[in-house]
C-alpha cells in the first residue's frame, strides 16, 4: 500500500520566457520519477516527482513547475507490516 498520509516536500518553479497579455497558456502534467526510500516513520515510503510544462501558441516553453510528495503509512500499518 501507498500510504495514507500525505506531504508536500518542495515546489519548485522555472521561468524560461516571459508571458504577455494576449498569449494562450496551454499546459501538461507528467510524472517525472516516482520511487520507495524510506524514512523513519516508514521504511516503504513512496515519493513522486510531478511536472507541469506551461507553453505559449507558438508551442514554446514558458515555464516548469515541479513538485515532490511524499506518502507515507500510519505507525500501526508499519508496525503490523515488520512483524
Amino acid at each position: 500500500t501507498l500510504g495514507d498520509r500525505a506531504i508536500n516536500l518542495t515546489t519548485e518553479w522555472e521561468f524560461y520566457k516571459p508571458v504577455k497579455v494576449g498569449d494562450h497558456i496551454s499546459t501538461s502534467q507528467r510524472i517525472a520519477d516516482i520511487y520507495i526510500k524510506p524514512i523513519r516513520l516508514d521504511p516503504k515510503a513512496f515519493w513522486k516527482v510531478s511536472e507541469n510544462v506551461y507553453r505559449n501558441q507558438d508551442g514554446e516553453t514558458v515555464a516548469i513547475h515541479r513538485n515532490i510528495g511524499l506518502s507515507h503509512r500510519a505507525p500501526e500499518v508499519v508496525a503490523a507490516d515488520s512483524g
